[in-house]
């Protein structure tokens, strides 16, 4: 459910040039969640709300693509503190495309959660809730400063929709500065992830191979969280591997 604020009402921004989806979004946040919404038509609008003294806005929900300035600028404004919103907003991305630079910059900003177009109500619910309840460790504005944004304006890469999702290759034998029979690599749904296993291979999109997670990054519920959205998506596939550790004996 949404946070409770000092006004007793939780205001969503809403960021979408489309205005056929920015009403049907809207109607959505209003009659399922029973928030307020703050429509931003670009995201230089986006951030002029956002600067906004009020109404205090709990949740941004932005478009990949938008007129003067695009959702994940308006995503590394918000990372980097520049405004008066918390850096820890929570951020949703609402997007019709699964590019794969745009994914891995929006891994970069810590963006809590993706809604894909055309959006049902269920979906916009479940994710739009974990980006409010799933705490997520922010890291220093420079950090996020220094994340490049591609161009949402450019081509997107032609995927064939109907080729199944491969999995990935299997990593590497043992790693030699690991000591013999203390770890494994295990292969995982990533429905079945547990928080603070380690990755033992770099989570890969499934259209190019480019890395989306690199390996040995330490998967918190938040991380798990954003995985699950991807592998929905059909971004990435839907099992990783990880390291666990064997008993000893």
């Amino acid at each position: 459910m949404p946070p409770i604020t000092e006004t007793g009402q939780t205001t969503v921004l809403l960021a979408d040039d489309d205005s056929f989806m920015r009403s049907i979004v809207a109607n959505l946040i209003r009659t399922t969640l029973g928030c307020e919404v703050a429509l931003a038509v670009s995201g230089r609008d986006a951030i002029d709300r956002l600067g906004a003294r009020a109404p205090a806005v709990s949740l941004a929900l932005l478009d990949f693509v938008m007129p003067e300035g695009n959702g994940l600028e308006v995503a590394r404004s918000i990372r980097s503190g520049l405004g008066r919103v918390p850096r820890d907003l929570p951020i949703a991305m609402l997007t019709g495309r699964t590019d794969v630079e745009l994914v891995r910059a929006a891994m970069e900003l810590d963006v809590n959660a993706y809604v894909v177009k055309p959006v049902t109500k269920e979906t916009l619910f479940a994710r739009l809730e974990r980006a409010w309840t799933i705490p997520f460790d922010l890291k220093p504005a420079e950090i996020y400063e220094k994340v490049e944004i591609p161009n949402p304006w450019g081509p997107e890469r032609v995927r064939k929709p109907a080729a199944p999702a491969p999995l990935p290759s299997p990593p590497p034998g043992p790693n030699p500065c690991e000591p013999a029979g203390r770890s494994a690599r295990v292969e995982t749904r990533i429905a079945d992830l547990a928080p603070g296993v380690i990755l033992a291979a770099a989570v890969r999109a499934n259209a190019t191979g480019s890395i989306i997670l690199p390996a040995h990054i330490r998967l918190d519920r938040a991380l798990i969280a954003r995985l699950s959205d991807l592998a929905e998506m059909g971004m990435i596939p839907p099992v990783v591997f990880v390291i666990a550790a064997r008993p000893e004996g």
